[in-house]
């Protein structure tokens, strides 16, 4: 009875341990899943949270009808800083483009309304459609703006030159 007690032994230890293994792997694999989702819905909502593509659009327009040159220099794509020749353009050049862009007397905005028309990859495109303080007519163009390593810049803002 002695040999057919350890055999039975051995097996239930074999099992147990066959047990065990399967555990380990179905934490390691429920785990592997959990973080595959929480990284996706990171990446899904990440575009919505904090400074979003419509939040960082009327950002970057407030700030170019504001005159404040640093914050619009900061949000645009630094392969977009560049003349129409492709030749780079430092940034003090660019503060004068953005300052003779604006001219003197920028009209307020009472409001910028942001439309997507579609996105490629980490592109988006946008109607922006600007209301302007003082009766004067409202504004819409097309801007292009990109998802760079989380944070939304604007390519291509303007032509700028020499």
């Amino acid at each position: 009875m002695s040999n057919g007690q350890d055999e039975r032994q051995r097996i239930a230890h074999s099992i147990q341990r066959v047990v065990n293994i399967v555990r380990v792997v179905a934490v390691i694999v429920l785990v592997a899943i959990a973080a595959t989702g929480v990284v996706r819905l990171v990446r899904f909502y990440s575009r919505d949270v904090g400074l979003s593509a419509p939040r960082a659009i009327e950002t970057y327009v407030r700030a170019l009808y504001e005159g404040d040159a640093n914050t619009v220099y900061n949000m645009t794509d630094p392969d977009s800083l560049v003349d129409l020749y492709g030749a780079p353009v430092d940034r003090l050049s660019f503060m004068q483009q953005v300052s003779a862009l604006r001219g003197d007397a920028a009209p307020a905005i009472t409001s910028v309304y942001t439309k997507r028309l579609f996105e490629s990859k980490d592109t988006l495109y946008c109607i922006v459609e600007l209301t302007l303080a003082e009766g004067r007519a409202s504004r819409r163009f097309l801007l292009e703006t990109r998802n760079m390593d989380g944070r939304w810049v604007m390519t291509w803002p303007f032509g700028l030159t020499r």
